[in-house]
């Protein structure tokens, strides 16, 4: 008697076990994997800032997307942006149609070239966008860093 209510127990109850079992190995799987972290943000903090989610592209040499936000109390003009794949501060700075930024403002800025970027990968792209405000001496720019990352499609 003692081995059917054993098998009885098994049987109702095993079930059970064996679903909790898949339940925590599917989640231990989720959970493991790695993940992607889009992200966007300025040095210095207090000049601009990241709207919205990067996009990176594989095509023309590297494309990177993004929103950003004057966060300054001036209005920055002769916007220049240079962009590199990797940590690397880039210097070929070019112009955008994006030039001046009012108080507030928030422009999508697209920039090609910026290098290798594979599909499926994790890429981290350098943005470094110089600027003026309004008063600023002429020829000395001032300079904003942002750092953006993503998974290029």
């Amino acid at each position: 008697m003692k081995g059917q209510t054993a098998m009885e127990y098994l049987m109702t109850y095993g079930w059970a076990i064996v679903v909790i079992v898949i339940v925590i190995a599917a989640l231990a799987m989720i959970f493991t994997q790695s993940r992607t972290f889009e992200f966007c943000s300025f040095d210095p903090i207090n000049t601009f800032t990241c709207e919205g989610t990067p996009l990176l592209r594989q095509g023309n040499g590297g494309t990177v997307t993004f929103s950003m936000r004057n966060a300054m109390t001036s209005r920055a003009e002769n916007l220049r942006f240079a962009c590199a794949v990797g940590e690397t501060v880039p210097t070929n700075f070019r112009n955008t149609g994006v030039t001046t930024l009012s108080p507030g403002e928030v422009a999508q800025v697209t920039l090609n070239n910026c290098g290798q970027m594979n599909s499926g990968s994790t890429a981290t792209v350098t943005v470094a966008v110089q600027y003026s405000l309004e008063g600023d001496p002429a020829g000395q720019p001032r300079q904003a860093v942002a750092t953006i990352q993503g998974r290029v499609s």
